[in-house]
């Protein structure tokens, strides 16, 4: 699974060279050391999910636009690209995986076009989604390759979880306008670093 989505990297890179949230205030403490080298523990002081997160990769400030769900964290990497985690709440809670596909398509699909719009994705070169649930969450992961406005190649990956008996979907939304396999992996291990308070 991981390879396909390095794949999915190496692919877009090749086609053409709910609460209100002061990231300041919050950023001031849900970061602690943590148990795997080069990385940091971040914990949402709201909603109580954690996320490992590359040590390099430093908190900036961004407010979410038009149509996006609530930022809870953005996050520049060192090679200029961009992290962003937000938060959506369902109208209900999502008992079992059943519901994947009418999920996907009134929930998921609507967010990642919010993103695409956001960062002026202009034109689809490519997609791939995949189903990474597990018994505990519902998972929705896809990738984009794309054109941004000023013509730049853009690849966009995104993950979606919602845990089972919640409807809290967590969003990590990465938008990267260079080839780095190395920082497509770091998103691929800060994706699946994703847990929630009590879990």
């Amino acid at each position: 699974m991981i390879s396909r989505r390095h794949a999915i990297a190496a692919l877009v890179f090749g086609f053409s060279c709910s609460a209100p949230f002061s990231l300041s205030n919050a950023l001031a403490q849900p970061f602690q050391p943590a148990g795997k080298a080069g990385t940091k523990e971040f914990t949402d002081p709201v909603y109580g999910f954690s996320l490992r997160l590359p040590a390099g990769w430093k908190p900036y400030p961004r407010s979410s636009s038009n149509g996006e769900p609530p930022l809870r964290l953005a996050l520049s990497t060192p090679r200029k690209n961009t992290l962003i985690v937000s938060v959506y709440r369902l109208p209900r809670s999502v008992a079992n995986h059943s519901e994947f596909e009418r999920i996907a398509q009134s929930y998921v699909d609507p967010v990642v076009a919010a993103y695409l719009k956001s960062f002026e994705i202009t034109k689809i070169l490519g997609e791939q989604k995949e189903d990474q649930s597990d018994r505990q969450s519902m998972k929705f992961w896809q990738g984009t390759s794309a054109l941004h406005a000023s013509v730049s190649p853009a690849v966009v990956l995104s993950s979606h979880t919602i845990r089972y008996g919640s409807n809290l979907m967590v969003n990590i939304v990465y938008v990267s306008g260079n080839d780095s396999t190395a920082e497509v992996k770091s998103v691929d291990a800060l994706m699946n670093s994703l847990s929630f308070g009590g879990q």
